[in-house]
């Protein structure tokens, strides 16, 4: 068993560095990022983060939401933070409080999620993060946590599989993505 697992890993090692893409960046402001005042936008809590690592938005999980929420009439965007906690969602203009709330009623039933509106000094600082405009996601730009995902996988089983066989260790460098920029 063990030398079917010092194969695959071995296998992995020399086929994978082909099929890896290269992680241009983290997220920085879209050039779809509306210019928009902070009673235009509201704060959310949700559970969209990684199982698999700490203070990373799952992008499987939360694509189909963000996707979803964007389909709504009332919604204009739907972002996540970089760690999957926190859902901004842009307001088209005009839209009145009850049509919000059902919108997101049923947005938050369909993706069976739970959201938790964000209000005083948590809501000035999430409002302060997304007007920054770094490590935001929108759309099938969380596909870029789903990235960062099977990084940290990839370096777990690297660092497990060269603790057990340590000529792994040198080989290893050709699964890890180049990060540029």
């Amino acid at each position: 068993m063990d030398q079917l697992k010092i194969g695959f890993l071995t296998a992995a090692l020399l086929v994978a560095p082909e099929m890896v893409p290269v992680h241009q960046s983290c997220c920085l402001r879209s050039p779809e990022k509306p210019t928009v005042s902070a009673d235009g936008v509201s704060f959310y809590r949700v559970p969209l983060a990684c199982p698999a690592a700490r203070n990373l938005g799952c992008g499987s999980a939360a694509k189909p939401v963000l996707l979803a929420l964007e389909k709504k009439k009332t919604i204009r965007q739907a972002w996540l933070d970089h760690p999957g906690t926190t859902l901004a969602i842009v307001w088209k203009r005009g839209t009145p409080a009850d049509a919000r709330a059902a919108d997101l009623r049923c947005a938050a039933e369909g993706s069976n999620i739970s959201l938790q509106e964000l209000t005083g000094s948590a809501r000035d600082e999430a409002w302060k993060s997304f007007h920054s405009g770094k490590s935001w996601y929108q759309g099938a730009e969380v596909d870029k946590l789903s990235e960062e995902e099977a990084m940290v996988i990839t370096d777990r089983l690297i660092r497990r599989g060269a603790a057990k066989e340590p000529t792994i260790a040198g080989k290893a460098d050709k699964l890890k993505v180049i990060s540029q920029g």
